[in-house]
């Protein structure tokens, strides 16, 4: 009796256990071990390529970061699906392009290493500004006077008003060229 206890009953649910134990082991220990790495990994990996212990590429980051925070909070369109955007809407987001692509070519200007390599990106900044400018000067007809570009946040409360008239917008192309 107790030998076809031991095969039918005993043997089977061992062989189950180890079974389990296997796949304990390699299966559910190796998935928390993964979702464990993976953030280990791109953690290693951001402190490698960015936290070298320059000043300037710290206080650069935050101010790219804090702009692109503000940018994406401040939009009065977003969120609300009946607002459409309209051509005044496209080129002051344009004016507001040109505006703020050099300062953000700078600040990135200030995070690259050699002189060589910034001279490209100011060079690749001032070309996208110059490209940016072309619908303003192509649309400076219908542009209504001084009604451009505005951005309002309900979040900050603030308002951020810039414009062009018939001579200041060649004046800005010549600046972008």
């Amino acid at each position: 009796m107790d030998e076809i206890y031991q095969q039918a009953i005993v043997e089977p649910l061992r062989w189950l256990g180890r079974k389990f134990y296997q796949i304990d082991t390699y299966v559910v220990d190796g998935f928390v071990w993964l979702v464990g790495f993976v953030p280990q990994l791109f953690g290693f990996t951001l402190k490698l390529t960015t936290q070298r212990g320059s000043l300037q590429g710290y206080a650069a980051t935050m101010l790219l970061a804090v702009v692109v925070i503000l940018l994406c909070c401040s939009f009065r369109t977003r969120g609300m699906p009946d607002t459409k955007l309209t051509l005044d809407d496209g080129l002051g987001l344009a004016l507001i392009a040109v505006l703020a692509l050099p300062i953000l070519g700078a600040i990135i200007c200030a995070m690259v290493r050699g002189a060589k390599d910034a001279r490209w990106v100011a060079l690749v900044v001032s070309l996208i500004c110059f490209v940016v400018t072309i619908p303003l000067l192509l649309n400076y007809r219908s542009l209504q006077p001084l009604s451009l570009g505005e951005i309002s946040s309900t979040h900050f409360n603030f308002n951020f008003h810039i414009g062009v008239d018939s001579i200041s917008i060649w004046l800005l192309a010549l600046t972008t060229f």
